[in-house]
């Protein structure tokens, strides 16, 4: 009997701490990095174009390779425009300060 209780202890706790998340979450306002979103876009433009100047499909006949190599290609693109960006937010700051 003493179990049983204690169990039903333990799920209204869970319950509880559950709802209080979720309302915690829900009442934080989620702001969009419109900087994240732009570098991301245009990462994504660059690495379509360098994909289209290299040619994967002609030079790759294995399509899963040639997906991987695609998928590649846009996440190296995406990396070096938010990489460029940090570079010049954190020279923007050093010349402010």
């Amino acid at each position: 009997m003493d179990t049983n209780k204690a169990e039903q202890e333990r799920k209204q706790y869970n319950k509880k701490l559950l709802k209080e998340s979720f309302n915690g979450e829900m009442k934080k306002p989620h702001r969009t990095d419109w900087a994240t979103v732009i570098a991301t876009f245009f990462g994504t433009m660059l690495g379509l174009f360098i994909q289209d100047v290299i040619d994967t499909e002609k030079l790759i006949s294995n399509t899963v390779l040639r997906f991987c190599v695609d998928v590649l290609i846009i996440v190296i693109a995406i990396t070096v425009v938010h990489g460029i960006i940090a570079l010049v937010k954190k020279l923007t700051a050093k010349k402010q300060s």
